[in-house]
C-alpha cells in the first residue's frame, strides 16, 4: 500500500559504517516505500516488485534501492547518459518551498543522470564536481556493461546511494524535523516491457515523472 508521506530516521552514525553495515542498518532501520503505483496500467501493466530503504545522518539521505527484474539492462555507461531507459532507481527531491527540484536517476550499475529544474523543461545538469559527491554502491553480483539480458525474478537486484543534502539546498540555517517533497520511482522505458512505477501516484494521461504537482512530503525526523 502506498504511503501518504515519508518519515526518514535519523542515524547520526551511518555514514561512519563498511558499506555492508550500512546496507543491514538501512533494512532493519530505515523506512521503507514501496514502489508500487502503476500509475498506467492499461498501456504499461508490467511491475516488478521495487521498493526502497531511506534514512539520513544530518548530513545526506541514504538510500537502497531495490528490484526484482525480469530484464537487466545496463546500456548507459557514464554519468548524465539517459538511464531511465535502463533497469533504473530515481529519486526527485526539493525542500517544501523550493521552486526547482533535483531528478537523481541512477542505472543498477550507479551510473547517474542529475539535473536541477522547475519542471520537465529548464533543466541544469549537474556538472562533474557534484556528480562526484553522490555515492553509489552497486550491490549485484556481476554488474553487466553494455548490455542487458533476462533476469530471474527471484533474485533481487540493488544500488545504495548517499546524497548530500547540500545539493538540494539543505544548509546550515535549516532545523529538524525538515519538510521535503519528492516521489521516487522504479523504471525502464527500454526493456523489452517498459514499466514506470511510482511510490506516491501520478495522475497523468501518460508516463510523466517531472510533475512536482504530485509529490508527497518527505520528512527528516530528528530522532531515530
Amino acid at each position: 500500500m502506498t504511503q501518504s508521506s515519508l518519515h526518514l530516521p535519523l542515524i547520526p552514525d551511518i555514514g561512519t559504517r563498511p558499506t555492508e553495515d550500512i546496507v543491514r542498518t538501512l533494512r532493519s532501520r530505515g523506512v521503507r516505500a514501496d514502489i508500487g503505483c502503476v500509475n498506467w496500467a492499461d498501456s504499461y501493466p508490467h511491475a516488478p516488485e521495487s521498493y526502497a530503504m531511506l534514512a539520513y545522518d544530518g548530513r545526506s539521505i541514504f538510500v537502497l534501492f531495490a528490484i526484482r527484474p525480469t530484464e537487466l539492462r545496463a546500456v548507459a555507461t557514464e554519468d548524465l547518459q539517459p538511464v531511465a531507459s535502463d533497469t533504473c532507481f530515481e529519486i526527485f527531491l526539493k525542500k517544501a518551498g523550493d521552486t526547482h527540484y533535483c531528478n537523481f536517476e541512477f542505472n543498477y550499475r550507479g551510473i547517474t543522470n542529475v539535473s536541477r529544474r522547475p519542471g520537465r523543461a529548464g533543466a541544469v545538469k549537474f556538472t562533474p564536481d557534484k556528480l562526484a559527491r553522490i555515492l553509489r554502491y552497486p550491490l549485484a553480483a556481476a554488474p553487466l556493461p553494455h548490455e542487458s539480458r533476462p533476469a530471474d525474478p527471484a533474485d533481487e537486484v540493488a544500488l545504495l546511494t548517499v546524497i548530500p543534502l547540500s545539493l538540494i539546498a539543505v544548509d546550515s540555517s535549516d532545523r529538524f524535523p525538515l519538510l521535503l517533497e519528492g516521489n521516487i520511482y522504479s523504471c525502464s522505458d527500454g526493456s523489452n516491457a517498459p514499466y514506470f512505477l511510482s511510490w506516491a501516484p501520478v495522475s497523468t494521461p501518460a508516463p510523466d515523472f517531472h510533475r512536482p504537482d504530485f509529490f508527497a512530503p518527505i520528512i527528516l525526523d530528528d530522532n531515530e
